[in-house]
């Protein structure tokens, strides 16, 4: 457990520069697609005036700026997938 607790410090370190209010900007546009779209732009600018946040993109990228750690869920889904085929016996799987 101790990557996907790394990824969250590293994330949760950069949350304000991760997400730029995607709710916020949801509720004042009227809309989610427009308030993703606008969020996705806020997100891009802030990575270009902050090149170190650009280093965690492979954890960020693919999800919505306001579900910016849900690779740390990710990653604990994945190490109990794999890790739990230990626990169990030969011949019940």
């Amino acid at each position: 457990l101790g990557i996907p607790l790394m990824y969250y410090l590293m994330l949760r370190k950069e949350r304000n520069l991760l997400d730029p209010g995607q709710l916020r900007l949801t509720f004042q546009l009227g809309s989610i697609e427009k308030g993703v779209e606008e969020a996705l732009k806020e997100r891009a600018r802030r990575e270009e005036r902050h090149p170190e946040v650009k280093r965690l993109a492979f954890l960020y990228k693919s999800y919505e700026p306001a579900c910016y750690a849900f690779e740390v869920f990710e990653t604990v889904r994945k190490l109990i997938l794999t890790g739990g085929l230990v626990f169990m016996r030969p011949g019940t799987a």
